[in-house]
């Protein structure tokens, strides 16, 4: 055992945490050396408290993933992130202030709710069917443009770890945006003239949309990697999430219409299962594509 270090039990595994250095001090006490105090000292954690608190962290990242840790903290890090939140936030406002105002002049007050809901969930879909598949595009173009890519092929972790890795950080992503929209959109709904259920048909319609708009980013940005369509390839992937957040805006009236009247038999529940269908196959085609170019790339 080195000089400073004692045991720490459980709170270290390798079995070494940095304690105050031998020696006198001024006054005649130990030389203190800013170094944290192991478990068990003066100021410090008790072994079993220690040991405790790395115990949940650890199970937390191993059951997170390495992956998704890793492109949160690197996300969150960067000021990018945070500019994108400060945008969604004041776009959400305006989008109610501006359907509240707008409807207060043409109607009673209890029907503002429906304009602003509908202004809101836009926002909602430029955010989780725009900005967070792009966000999941650059991120695995960047992995394999970088040098952590080499680190990954190291670890030899397969293609379907990486991109299912991938694709929960970009949910991770999607649940934070969100999270920023549910005070609005709870909010247009207690203006009234929205109904429960198309508050949670539309939301939860959106939510299952945004899936394989994230699997797409990422398969796209798995392909063509390090070859001289770059430039190419980011057009194409902003012309294919603009066509996305477009159909949606366009199909918002209709779905927030026939959410209202679910009860009464009609086409809709038929459209909208072969919508679903259709979005579970997106999401396994984009998948087998994104593995593939891995293999590839490999």
């Amino acid at each position: 055992m080195r000089p400073g270090y004692d045991n720490a039990g459980p709170a270290d595994p390798g079995g070494t945490v940095p304690t105050e250095q031998a020696g006198p001090g001024p006054g005649g006490g130990p030389c203190q050396t800013g170094l944290r105090p192991g478990p068990g000292e003066p100021g410090g954690l008790r072994p079993d408290e220690a040991g405790r608190r790395y115990g949940v962290a650890d199970r937390i990242g191993e059951r997170a993933g390495a992956i998704v840790v890793k492109d949160i903290r690197l996300l969150t890090r960067g000021p990018a992130f945070g500019a994108a939140f400060m945008v969604v936030l004041l776009l959400a406002l305006v989008a109610v202030v501006v359907g509240e105002q707008g409807a207060g002049t043409r109607g009673p007050v209890e029907q503002t709710g429906p304009e602003a809901f509908s202004n809101v969930t836009g926002v909602l879909i430029v955010a989780i069917l725009g900005v967070a598949p792009w966000i999941a595009f650059r991120s695995m173009a960047d992995e394999q443009e970088g040098p952590s890519f080499d680190l990954l092929k190291i670890t030899g972790l397969g293609g379907r770890r990486i991109v299912l890795g991938k694709f929960a950080a970009a949910s991770v992503i999607t649940m934070l945006f969100g999270s920023v929209l549910v005070p609005f959109i709870t909010f247009s709904y207690l203006l009234g003239g929205v109904g429960i259920v198309s508050v949670i048909g539309v939301t939860g319609w959106l939510v299952l949309a945004a899936m394989p708009a994230n699997m797409l980013g990422i398969a796209i940005g798995a392909t063509a990697s390090r070859r001289p369509a770059g430039t190419l390839r980011h057009l194409v992937t902003i012309a294919v999430l603009s066509i996305n957040v477009l159909i949606h805006l366009a199909a918002l009236p209709t779905m927030v219409r026939e959410f209202d009247g679910f009860l009464a038999p009609s086409a809709f529940w038929m459209a909208l299962l072969m919508v679903l269908f259709f979005y579970a196959f997106l999401w396994f085609a984009s998948f087998g594509v994104a593995v593939t170019g891995l293999a590839m790339y490999r």
